[in-house]
């Protein structure tokens, strides 16, 4: 999804790849060394030391530089970029929300004299205004248990001040013709 300036981790990764080939060297050096009895086991502990921290110093500069390419944990596709190539940023900061566009959500909210008519798994159709007369089928996997003023961003038939519940819709997508965030009708079939 993107690569975070690595020059100074490359650098650093370079130059432990170096010591510890030069470490890995004197090791097998001082290995056949100690042997043949030419070398203290003092100097040889020291060699193997050596050898051993600058392979762990090797491996963290690996993980760092690897950090420094950002992968996305799912595949999907970028709904919004939230950072501009050269900014600074700090960690933990979000960069891209990413979503899996395979299946849509439609959430509605129906009132509770509606509502006890809903039941999972029933058959739903959606419709969007860019697509009038074309008839998307999901089926009703989500339905509140608990009660909610309608939110300010809904545009529904009934008063605004009545209690609804809330049902979602899963569309399987697979054109992905359906984004977050378009208005559309549903028509639960009872």
């Amino acid at each position: 999804m993107a690569i975070l300036d690595n020059s100074i981790v490359a650098a650093q990764k370079d130059a432990a790849g170096a010591m510890f080939a030069n470490a890995r060297d004197i090791y097998t050096r001082s290995k056949n060394l100690f042997e043949s009895n030419a070398i203290s086991e003092q100097q040889f502990d020291a060699a193997q030391a050596a050898y051993i921290s600058s392979e762990a110093q090797l491996r963290e500069a690996q993980v760092m530089f690897n950090e420094a390419t950002v992968v996305a944990p799912w595949s999907g596709i970028i709904l919004r970029r939230h950072v501009e190539a050269g900014e600074l940023i700090s960690p933990n900061t979000p960069l891209f929300t990413i979503g899996d566009l395979s299946q849509a959500k439609v959430t509605i909210y129906v009132p509770l004299t509606q509502m006890t008519m809903i039941k999972y798994g029933m058959k739903a159709f959606v419709e969007i205004d860019a697509y009038k007369g074309r008839k998307f089928e999901g089926t009703v996997t989500f339905i509140s248990g608990e009660a909610e003023f309608t939110p300010k961003n809904v545009q529904t038939q009934d008063e605004r001040i009545k209690e609804v519940f809330e049902i979602q819709i899963t569309v399987p997508n697979p054109e992905g013709i359906l984004k977050p965030g378009i208005p559309a009708d549903v028509d639960i079939q009872i």
